[in-house]
């Protein structure tokens, strides 16, 4: 009862306080959903029903004791429940105004795609699909792997794709695309993930830009807007680069990168 009075409690300061606080100073409501920060504007704060929340989290400035104390709240973090994300999604997609391809991931398992360097596959474009966008369409069963708090990495296991972003917020752009199997795809240039050589990269792209770091497993080729990858074998030394065993193998990881920041 205690748990369930503070939440009514919690959600009347939202509804009566909108996204405009004590003082008339912005207080920032930030809406957690897996590793995505939403920033809430007062729209859409509007919007989230309140048993959708599982718990409300003051993150106050240094110094401050009380939600209503003398100073503001730096921000209030809402954690809904789980079996709302979806639902909290299609609300957010929709205010966001976004095309909803929930068939996506069915797709990826069954057709190839033509992955783009520097652009993407699809509609999922660097620098221009959000991360909103990609948990949306691709749901929320992946792996976050980043220790860095300010990066936000989804690693879609299942369908051999990885999506880098610069921050975890919710409108965060698309940096960098992984592809590696079980996805299906194949280089506007012809280069066939899983099938192609670094042979066929070296005539497609007239030279190997090779690169590597020190124990690292694979051996790369950079290019523009797109790398192609190797295993490496353990078994041998890493340096001096072996070029002919290495031009042999199969490409079983292909990254496609923002060109800008390559």
């Amino acid at each position: 009862m205690r748990y369930f009075l503070t939440i009514l409690m919690l959600t009347f300061s939202l509804v009566t306080f909108g996204h405009r606080g004590f003082d008339n100073e912005q207080i920032p409501y930030i809406l957690k959903i897996g590793s995505m920060n939403c920033n809430l504007d007062s729209v859409t704060l509007q919007k989230i029903k309140p048993f959708w929340i599982k718990k409300m989290e003051v993150l106050k400035n240094e110094g401050d004791t009380l939600i209503y104390g003398d100073k503001p709240p730096k921000a209030i973090l809402i954690h809904p429940e789980r079996k709302y994300y979806q639902d909290i999604l299609l609300m957010l997609a929709e205010n966001n105004g976004l095309n909803i391809n929930s068939e996506i991931s069915k797709q990826i398992k069954k057709q190839e795609f033509i992955i783009r360097a520097g652009i993407g596959f699809d509609r999922y474009k660097i620098e221009n699909t959000t991360l909103l966008q990609i948990i949306v369409d691709f749901g929320l069963s992946y792996k976050h792997n980043s220790e860095n708090s300010s990066v936000c990495i989804l690693e879609y296991e299942k369908l051999g794709l990885t999506f880098y972003f610069d921050e975890n917020n919710s409108n965060a752009l698309l940096q960098c695309i992984e592809f590696r199997k079980p996805f299906l795809g194949t280089t506007d240039t012809g280069i066939r993930l899983g099938k192609s050589t670094m042979l066929d990269v070296k005539e497609v792209y007239e030279e190997l830009d090779w690169f590597s770091t020190n124990g690292a497993e694979y051996w790369w080729s950079e290019h523009p807007g797109i790398e192609f990858g190797v295993l490496r074998d353990l078994k041998l030394p890493q340096y001096p680069l072996n070029e002919e065993l290495y031009e042999q193998k199969k490409i079983i990881e292909i990254n496609v990168v923002n060109e800008n920041r390559q």
